[in-house]
């Protein structure tokens, strides 16, 4: 199986009058001057592949916008062309209304109500505050949290809205020791194994326990502490792992959810946001250790992140 963004054609849609990127299947390391149109790439991503009223860009004359994605050896091709559109009604327009032309070579063309492309956007906010939790929320389906992710993608990007990490740590703790949750105990043994990999060499970072104040608690350098009351770098690394792996989860079925044979693209904004340098140099690792088969668009101005890629990684924005 394979899943993966192949290229991103744009044409008078923000600040872009012309742009074509090519997209490498696995790590892919946007960078660029501010203001070059880092960030407005991933929109233009996430804009492909939601049924939101595109409000975060605005889409000039013959605009256009396409993802030319594969899917287990298929070809596929999102968004759509020929857009004629007045200034006035932009943040009022949703991409289904129009068509998309199938380019040759591309055998299949999704409607956007059938789309089952993976993608979550993880936007360069990932802070969260204190909030109480009451017991174990029933989940929903897989179908509407897929839906709900193709939906609210760009707002995760914006950091207007993030999934709640904290919910799914409380529901995890509790099923994992059902009969029924294979899935859910593979995964979060997973995790919490491996935190130390995703943390600050010598920080000693590990999971403590969940008590019956349904607080997480977590150590530091042999300090516990509770979830929110951890640094911003932590709050930041745990809010993107959590949130991939409450995606995968959502979205997948069987051997597919677990965290490393699930398939799709994450996008992440600003990945040394919080971080130490030293920190920096070794994210991108610790992200294709706990997720090998998934792809990674990020952006960064970091040198520590850059200087941690491999050979084809970088994508330069002149």
């Amino acid at each position: 199986m394979s899943m993966y963004i192949d290229s991103l054609h744009v044409e008078n849609v923000g600040p872009f009058t012309k742009l074509d990127v090519q997209f490498n299947p696995k790590m892919n390391v946007i960078i660029g001057v501010n203001g070059i149109g880092k960030t407005s790439l991933l929109r233009c991503i996430t804009n492909c592949l939601t049924q939101q009223y595109l409000e975060n860009m605005r889409l000039r004359k013959d605009a256009m916008l396409k993802l030319n994605c594969v899917e287990n050896d298929q070809k596929i091709i999102y968004g759509a062309d020929k857009l004629v559109i007045k200034d006035q009604e932009y943040r009022h327009f949703s991409l289904n209304n129009w068509d998309l032309t199938v380019e040759p070579g591309y055998s299949k063309k999704l409607l956007f109500e059938d789309k089952n492309y993976n993608l979550l956007a993880i936007g360069a906010y990932r802070y969260f505050s204190y909030k109480k939790i009451e017991g174990m929320k029933r989940e929903t389906l897989h179908l509407e949290r897929r839906r709900n992710y193709i939906y609210n993608n760009p707002n995760y990007l914006e950091g207007t809205t993030m999934p709640d990490i904290k919910q799914w740590m409380i529901n995890r703790y509790f099923q994992i020791e059902k009969e029924w949750a294979i899935i859910e105990r593979y995964n979060w043994d997973a995790i919490i194994s491996k935190l130390q990999i995703i943390a600050p060499n010598e920080s000693k970072f590990k999971f403590v326990k969940i008590g019956r104040d349904l607080e997480p608690v977590f150590s530091v350098n042999d300090n516990e502490c509770y979830l929110e009351e951890l640094s911003s770098g932590f709050k930041s690394i745990l809010s993107i792992v959590f949130m991939i792996v409450d995606w995968i989860e959502g979205i997948n079925e069987n051997d597919s959810a677990k965290i490393d044979s699930a398939f799709g693209t994450v996008l992440i904004d600003e990945i040394d946001a919080h971080l130490h340098p030293t920190w920096q140099a070794t994210i991108l690792d610790s992200l294709r250790t706990l997720f090998p088969n998934l792809q990674f668009i990020v952006t960064t101005h970091s040198p520590n992140v850059i200087m941690s890629v491999k050979k084809g990684e970088v994508i330069v924005f002149n």
